[in-house]
């Protein structure tokens, strides 16, 4: 790794260490809802899904924080966005570039869990990265980093939080929280660095490609 480290000029501190899985089947205040409710089908029309998906939300009960992600990624620029919906408030920012999109919407959802799940109460996190949440249900040692990471996160929360659930929403079907936290992603795009996370598999990968181009 050191010498991927200074291939990327990556500073190994920075790398985000790595973890033991976690086994989530334990935790009995957390669940992870792929393809639970209807409005999670992207094959249907948008506007069928986004009626669906308001008639999820009226049978939530009111004393659940809503909570959305998202990221984004250019060719010189990674950003991240988490959202309280509740509260309206916002945390957005830009992360390093080696980082690819399936770690930078792992990192997503981890920076909602450790600046807005900090309370006795019931949060619901909205996230259409299906890689990601689909990873959390499968963990094991061979699991991206981020993931793990991820999971780390997540546990550590669960021990404050009453619960934590993690919802599939489709994309670009004209959900609001997923279009709120996708614009806020966006305009993260020129926003100064909020934390300095990397992902070591993408170290690597970023490593490997410089080798390539030599």
């Amino acid at each position: 790794m050191e010498r991927y480290s200074r291939l990327s000029n990556v500073q190994l501190d920075k790398i985000i260490p790595s973890a033991v899985p976690v086994d989530f089947e334990k935790c009995l205040n957390f669940v992870i809802r792929i393809r639970d409710f209807n409005f999670q089908h992207k094959s249907d029309n948008p506007n069928i899904i986004g009626i669906m998906f308001q008639d999820f939300k009226s049978h939530l009960n009111p004393d659940q924080i809503i909570l959305a992600t998202d990221a984004t990624k250019t060719a010189s620029s990674t950003a991240i966005a988490a959202i309280n919906c509740s509260s309206k408030e916002v945390i957005k920012g830009t992360i390093h570039n080696t980082n690819s999109v399936y770690s930078a919407e792992g990192f997503a959802i981890a920076l909602a869990v450790m600046n807005f799940v900090n309370e006795n109460k019931k949060y619901i996190i909205f996230t259409d990265s299906m890689s990601n949440l689909m990873a959390l249900k499968n963990l094991n040692f061979h699991s991206p980093r981020s993931s793990l990471f991820l999971a780390r996160v997540i546990s550590e929360a669960l021990r404050t939080c009453v619960s934590l659930e993690l919802i599939y929403i489709p994309a670009h079907v004209g959900l609001p929280e997923n279009e709120w936290a996708d614009s806020v992603a966006k305009q993260a795009l020129t926003s100064p660095q909020i934390c300095d996370w990397r992902s070591p598999d993408d170290t690597v990968s970023a490593c490997d490609e410089i080798i390539r181009q030599k």
